[in-house]
């Protein structure tokens, strides 16, 4: 099935390539990549559950594993036989989508699919892009947009595992898609040069925004940021610290200053018109660096930062904002369920902690001397609260992240239920003696930092096996 060959010439049009695909390996794994996200996307689901009365008595889980399989099965096809070129990458990359979805973000299968299209970006270049006169124009920009969604999952997935980018862009030249929708590029070329006139000179579109475009060119914007903190993460052999982090942070504010206006109000209402869940995701990944230094600086040097906390409120609370939109909308979909295990578990499990901290020691002044570390202790129960309501009902058993998502709602609760009862204030949480340093005033070190800070990985396994005892 790969005899047919794919004619590449500057006059190609989108329509023509896509029949050159046909009885191609290639187009069958994507057949049934999208069979397989449909299982997945409760609206695709439905329209698959209405139109197949006979599905072979498939659950709706089978049905997604084997077109997992089936997608498979064809790049082995593809691999065996040597083939490279822009089809396989489609398919490799919506193959590390589906593996994401059906086997969740922790899973090893999806980190080894992350791997094989980063071995694709490189093979076929796209990290140092060209301009070929032979290459029809709205290939071009699809690479771009390839080569953005490769470098924002790799971004991605190694900041939620804490491992090392696949796809550095230290070794990739990289060059922003167009702000065009994908019909936009795929048109005859009147129509394509007609969108063009609506960009400005580095590529924004002046009358109407696409929401993939936006994401793309933002992630490749922000990219390099984001892995700067990662290596700093990862990196135990750093000296000043402190300073490091203080500069990645107005490194991360200053890049992010220079996105376009419409980028920059968070109440902009042509923004929030048009796509506000893409806004919110793009702010929420920008204030989010801020966590992740805020969390370096309380690990490495062992303190408990009032930043961390304020940070993790701002963005639980975007989190919740994000998820009532798209509620209010009726469009749900798995990408709800990767934003809460991305952005709301890790900073819940900092909010839920720091409730713990609070509740244990009783004594502590409510209000402390300065209003900046005020902490709003009613409202991080109600937020919480949310959250893991959104936890039960909107993350689906079928779904990749289900499992470590019910856990954390799990320890979220027992959290809750420690710190509203009334035997709180009388049985403190018991911190073992030997690690409270001797000689320390409960208001200067408010104890045992390091207790809490073991906890700020995996906190949603460790927490709850703490408070057994309640």
């Amino acid at each position: 099935m790969f005899t047919n060959p794919i004619p590449i010439r500057s006059s190609l049009t989108f329509d023509e390539y896509m029949a050159s695909l046909s009885y191609r390996w290639e187009i069958v794994g994507l057949a049934f990549c999208f069979i397989g996200m449909g299982t997945v996307f409760p609206g695709a689901w439905d329209s698959i559950a209405i139109s197949q009365d006979d599905l072979s008595g498939l659950s709706r889980n089978e049905l997604g594993e084997a077109a997992m399989n089936a997608t498979e099965t064809c790049l082995a096809f593809c691999n065996e036989a040597g083939v490279l070129n822009d089809a396989v990458s489609w398919l490799n990359s919506l193959r590390t989508m589906l593996t994401t979805l059906i086997y969740g973000d922790r899973d090893y299968r999806s980190w080894r699919a992350l791997g094989d299209l980063s071995t694709i970006i490189f093979s076929l270049g796209l990290n140092q892009p060209s301009s070929d006169p032979n290459t029809p124009f709205w290939l071009l920009e699809t690479r771009k947009r390839l080569m953005g969604h490769a470098f924002s999952v790799d971004n991605q997935l190694a900041t939620f595992l804490g491992r090392p980018p696949r796809i550095s862009w230290r070794f990739c030249n990289i060059s922003l898609p167009l702000d065009l929708s994908f019909k936009e590029l795929i048109s005859n070329p009147e129509e394509c040069s007609l969108s063009m006139r609506n960009l400005d000179a580095d590529g924004w579109n002046i009358m109407e925004h696409d929401p993939q475009a936006v994401w793309l060119r933002v992630a490749l914007i922000m990219g390099p940021v984001r892995e700067n903190i990662l290596e700093l993460s990862l990196n135990n052999q750093v000296e000043n610290l402190q300073s490091k982090v203080q500069e990645l942070l107005h490194h991360s504010e200053d890049i992010w200053a220079t996105l376009p206006p419409f980028l920059q109000r968070k109440d902009n209402p042509q923004l929030l018109s048009q796509f506000p869940s893409v806004y919110l995701q793009l702010h929420l990944d920008y204030i989010y660096n801020r966590f992740l230094l805020y969390r370096i600086l309380s690990k490495r040097l062992d303190i408990w930062s009032p930043d961390l906390v304020k940070v993790s409120i701002e963005i639980l609370d975007e989190v919740l904002l994000l998820i009532g939109h798209r509620i209010s909308v009726a469009k749900l979909s798995p990408e709800l369920s990767w934003v809460m295990s991305f952005y709301g578990l890790s900073t819940a499990g900092v909010l839920s902690i720091e409730l713990v901290r609070r509740a244990s020691y009783p004594d502590l002044p409510i209000e402390p001397s300065d209003p900046a570390e005020h902490f709003p202790r009613s409202r991080v129960i109600q937020s919480l609260s949310v959250f893991a309501s959104y936890l039960q009902t909107i993350v689906q058993p079928n779904e990749g992240n289900y499992d470590i998502c019910q856990q954390a709602r799990e320890t979220i609760r027992r959290v809750l239920d420690f710190v509203l009862s009334e035997r709180t204030t009388a049985q403190s949480f018991i911190v073992p003696n030997s690690r409270i340093p001797e000689n320390t005033e409960l208001t200067d070190s408010i104890l045992d930092y390091n207790y809490y800070i073991t906890h700020l990985d995996n906190w949603q396994f460790e927490l709850q096996d703490t408070l057994q005892m309640f």
